[in-house]
């Protein structure tokens, strides 16, 4: 599987990392939160924890709402 393969498998199915991706490319926190009626600081935190799994190479867990709970194709996680 190619970068470009795993970006895209990672964008269409994980919640986090669109919006980490999304904002990375200038989508502000309040756009994305509206698209997606969601609050803003939840918006901010699954942010904050997607780059620190990702330019840090962390493992996050957020209280209530880990990012295996986020696939795209489900319900909201609250």
């Amino acid at each position: 599987m190619s970068a470009d393969d795993l970006w895209s498998l990672l964008y269409d199915e994980y919640l986090p990392f669109r919006l980490y991706s999304d904002h990375k490319q200038g989508v502000s926190v309040n756009q994305l939160a509206g698209s997606l009626g969601l609050p803003a600081p939840w918006i901010q935190e699954r942010i904050e924890a997607a780059r620190l799994c990702i330019e840090r190479q962390e493992r996050i867990k957020l209280p209530f709402c880990d990012f295996d709970d986020l696939r795209i194709n489900q319900t909201r996680p609250f």
